[in-house]
């Protein structure tokens, strides 16, 4: 019997494509539109794999699937797509904000700043240091915040190791892996530019 991949994206269908890219590897793709019909499909056998971006697929296993231990997400990434915040079009202010709150978050981890000792980091003699959580005048002004925005942001929500941790992580139902999100400074790709 052809196995049978379920996708709901197009570029899910071309990643599986690239995985098996001939017929005689058995592989039957069909292009599932509605996200809650997926896990029936995967739980009655209709389909024996699935794919999608890792928290989709995460997210996925949790709720839509009723003994989700029974299935495993493969280490494996057949395609990249970046997933981050999204703004409104017409608000270059606010994308800007947003931007650069995300960045100052991941700088934070990369500092080892956290929501629980963001505070004895403003006695730092470290320029970058000071320039992230706003000790350094005018940090702020080119988007019209205040100098201590990146230090609001990281004592009050953490750095984004921590965002991650509590809404995605290993101690959460989804269980997810940092994986690629992890920091540069461990071998992955998350990184942020300078505040300066």
């Amino acid at each position: 019997m052809a196995r049978r991949d379920a996708v709901d994206r197009r570029h899910d269908q071309k990643g599986c494509r690239r995985l098996f890219p001939r017929e005689s590897d058995g592989v039957r793709t069909r292009r599932v539109r509605e996200f809650r019909r997926i896990g029936g499909c995967i739980q009655s056998w209709r389909c024996d794999a699935y794919t999608a971006d890792s928290a989709g697929l995460a997210s996925l296993r949790q709720t839509n699937l009723d003994n989700p231990d029974q299935f495993i997400i493969l280490l494996g990434i057949i395609s990249k797509v970046p997933l981050g915040p999204a703004t409104r079009y017409d608000d270059d202010a606010w994308c800007n904000i947003v931007r650069w709150t995300v960045f100052a978050l991941i700088q934070a981890e990369e500092f080892g700043i956290t929501s629980r000792n963001a505070e004895a980091f403003l006695a730092s003699d470290d320029p970058a240091i000071q320039r992230l959580l706003g000790i350094a005048p005018d940090m702020g002004e080119a988007l019209g915040a205040n100098d201590s925005w990146t230090y609001d942001a990281t004592s009050q929500i953490g750095s984004y190791g921590e965002i991650f941790d509590r809404h995605l992580g290993r101690g959460t139902p989804l269980n997810f892996p940092r994986g690629i999100n992890a920091l540069r400074t461990r071998d992955s790709l998350m990184y942020a530019p300078t505040i300066r």
